[in-house]
């Protein structure tokens, strides 16, 4: 049997990737989710995966593109890579910043009552909202 080489009938492979955003600067601690366009439109598998060139300063998620910065340096880059065989692959640099210091913290609370060996939650607000450890004592 012979089979002709149609383009129509043959499977396509991915030709660029496109990484979104193009760059990225983040703090310590926080993340950013990537995403990529595949092309052409009318490859089958437009599956990526996800790698980090420095994991050591940003992580990310294989399957996600969810960007962890893990400490400042960089530009470090996440590579999108096609998963059908080609080889192709569309890059982010991303650079991770000193953290963002907390400024202040606010108790909702302005008065409790309590009685002996009692424990009670407080709620509070941290500024800026964006601070990279918002973690209390």
């Amino acid at each position: 049997m012979y089979i002709e080489n149609n383009p129509e009938n043959s499977t396509l492979l991915v030709e660029a990737i496109t990484v979104d955003p193009s760059s990225v600067t983040l703090p310590e601690m926080h993340k950013k989710t990537l995403s990529a366009t595949v092309y052409p439109e009318s490859v089958l598998n437009k599956e990526v995966e996800w790698s980090s060139s420095d994991t050591s300063i940003a992580t990310v998620n294989s399957a996600t593109g969810e960007v962890c910065a893990k400490k400042e340096g960089g530009p470090v880059t996440i590579y999108a890579t096609a998963c059908d065989g080609s080889g192709v692959y569309g890059t982010c640099p991303v650079t991770v910043g000193p953290p963002i210091p907390v400024q202040s913290v606010h108790l909702l609370q302005t008065s409790i009552n309590m009685v002996e060996d009692e424990r009670k939650c407080l709620d509070v607000v941290i500024y800026p909202t964006d601070a990279s450890n918002k973690a209390v004592m």
